[in-house]
């Protein structure tokens, strides 16, 4: 089985722990537990990566081997998985290109007649539709933007609010205001048929533009923050009490800021020995690159009270009462601590929306970037109207 598709999928694996925390593999070697029944596809998986680990010189001797060690599990589970998921693992570096030559020569800056401004990607059939989180650049997608082998035709449409080449929010602007703004993409490019994926808050925007455009076919909710207080984690708590401050005094933002752009500055945490203890700290986080552009909604004081009127906005006008009419994928990470995932499957579930739920092992809330192979996996089957079903190891998936 080690083949060399295997061996691109593993090292794209790999590359999810050292993009994450530089110099990871000089502190923490990887060890493989259990034993599966021989000639078992299983066996084989685990086989292929103890001889790639082996190779690269990453694998913990069996006396220090831990009882269990689920950086070993994600490894066996991408070797698994590497019949399906390497046609859409991509080598490019992404980390090391900068935002404006990833889209420079596949992308071109429209305007409407109104003034939105989007990038139109110029090659591909299906018209995929994506919505950005409130604030973020489009940092977030640059895996996306570099690869240059699928077949959609990729519309990024910016808030007149906001700015996807350098993020922040100059300007207070509502879920209503930014989904006719998408709205109107839509009418100017003729678009009759595309696909809607959003990304985190920006889900909000998202399901608004399901409910009022026929031409969308499918919508994607991509690690989506879609319930009220009830079903908020620790993140979004506070999240919420900070920006509910500031919209009430925006005098604050100034001390807030600070404090944001201060914790930027402090990435590395510290990483347990225990293997367990140490796999619930780091899948959560973002790419290290990635992390210095997540602040930027937060930095700087007018954009930080823009911002905090848009969440306060945000809670007291969504709403998933209505069911949606289009299939809908919910795709999250099994270790994002940012949102509650199961909170946002119990809201479309009392909606009554049928939905498909894909669950990626060891993701956090940044699936598009860290694992854009499985990201992409989903995406291409789901907008063909293929089947998800089937083997693959690091993604559950339930149609609920």
């Amino acid at each position: 089985m080690q083949d060399s598709d295997t061996s691109i999928v593993l090292d794209y694996a790999l590359s999810e722990f050292s993009r994450r925390r530089a110099g990871y593999f000089d502190e923490f070697p990887i060890s493989l537990d259990g034993e599966d029944a021989r000639g078992s596809t299983a066996w084989q998986a685990r086989a292929a990566c103890e001889t790639h680990l082996t190779a690269r010189g990453l694998l913990r001797t069996p006396s220090l081997a831990p009882a269990s060690d689920p950086f070993g599990m994600l490894m066996v589970k991408s070797a698994f998985d590497a019949p399906v998921v390497a046609k859409f693992t991509r080598s490019h570096p992404v980390d090391d290109v900068l935002l404006l030559d990833a889209l420079g020569g596949a992308f071109e800056l429209r305007k409407t007649r109104s003034g939105v401004r989007f990038f139109a990607g110029n090659r591909g059939t299906r018209i995929l539709v994506i919505i950005n989180a409130v604030g973020m650049s489009l940092a977030f997608w640059k895996s996306l933007i570099l690869d240059r082998e699928h077949d959609f035709r990729i519309l990024f449409i910016e808030s007149p609010g906001g700015d996807l080449l350098n993020g922040g929010v100059h300007t207070f602007l509502d879920i209503a205001a930014d989904a006719a703004s998408v709205l109107d993409v839509l009418t100017e490019e003729g678009v009759s048929e595309a696909h809607l994926l959003t990304w985190s808050n920006g889900c909000h925007v998202g399901l608004e533009v399901a409910r009022r455009s026929p031409s969308i076919c499918s919508l994607i909710l991509l690690s989506p923050s879609i319930v009220g207080k009830e079903g908020w984690t620790v993140y979004e708590r506070n999240l919420m009490q900070i920006s509910q401050r500031i919209s009430e005094n925006p005098a604050l933002s100034a001390g807030f800021s600070k404090m944001f752009s201060e914790s930027s500055k402090h990435s590395d945490i510290a990483l347990s020995h225990d293997p367990v203890t140490r796999a619930r700290s780091l899948f959560p986080l973002p790419s290290s690159e990635l992390a210095r552009c997540l602040n930027t909604p937060f930095v700087g004081e007018d954009y930080l009270v823009n911002f905090s009127r848009r969440m306060v906005a945000d809670t007291n006008t969504m709403s998933l009462s209505e069911k949606l009419c289009c299939p809908t994928l919910l795709i999250t990470g099994a270790n994002d601590h940012l949102v509650d995932s199961e909170a946002s499957v119990r809201a479309l579930m009392k909606a009554g929306s049928p939905f498909t739920w894909a669950n990626v092992y060891g993701a956090g809330h940044y699936i598009a970037d860290l694992q854009y192979n499985y990201f992409m996996w989903l995406v291409d089957r789901f907008t063909r109207h293929a089947p998800l079903s089937g083997i693959i190891a690091r993604v559950a998936i339930a149609s609920l």
